[in-house]
């Protein structure tokens, strides 16, 4: 129900998005995220996740599939097959910010880096197709709810963030204190 909301929501320009849109975009984003961690096998400890491919596949993991699955097809169809194909409006925006070579170096770090080596062989290459898919899917949707986004927000968290970091354009000032540094510094020291 709340996909063609989404869909239609966001054929708007992002100057005047649409809040629904928006908040739908994101309830997917979140919903998709918690589906990958629902079929992701990780420990307590600091290590490579592996996506699971159980040979008895329970209610949850079937769960979790279908959520992606219906993800897939929603942010599918906003991207190919809406009024507004944003396939190559994203195609162009791409071509502009990267040269050929820098865009497959960076698409092979990202796809080779998805999961550790492992044995047999076949399973290895087939979590990297899957986990690189899941990865694009969760980094499509959250650009689909950045589209969305109402400018009126877009404004406000922007002055929030000059806030908190300083000004964007301006040039740092030596002697004083650096905002980026100590904001930076006071998230990673409770880590």
């Amino acid at each position: 129900m709340m996909a063609p909301l989404m869909v239609a929501g966001t054929e708007k320009k992002a100057v005047d998005g649409n809040r629904a849109a928006f908040l739908g975009w994101c309830a997917l984003a979140v919903l998709g995220q918690a589906a990958q961690l629902g079929i992701t096998k990780a420990g307590p400890f600091v290590t490579y996740q592996h996506i699971r491919m159980p040979e008895a596949p329970g209610a949850t993991w079937w769960g979790c599939v279908t959520v992606l699955a219906l993800q897939s097809l929603i942010v599918l169809f906003a991207l190919f097959a809406g009024p507004r194909r944003r396939s190559s409006e994203w195609g162009t925006w791409l071509a502009r910010q990267l040269k050929p070579w820098q865009f497959l170096a960076l698409a092979s770090v990202l796809f080779v880096s998805r999961a550790k080596i492992a044995r047999p062989p076949e399973a290895y290459v087939a979590e990297i197709v899957v986990s690189s898919v899941l990865a694009l899917l969760a980094l499509a949707t959250w650009i689909l709810a950045a589209q969305a986004m109402p400018r009126s927000a877009l404004d406000r968290f922007d002055a929030r963030v000059e806030r908190l970091l300083g000004r964007t354009n301006a040039a740092p000032q030596p002697g004083g204190p650096d905002r980026f540094a100590w904001t930076v510094a006071a998230f990673a020291w409770p880590a």
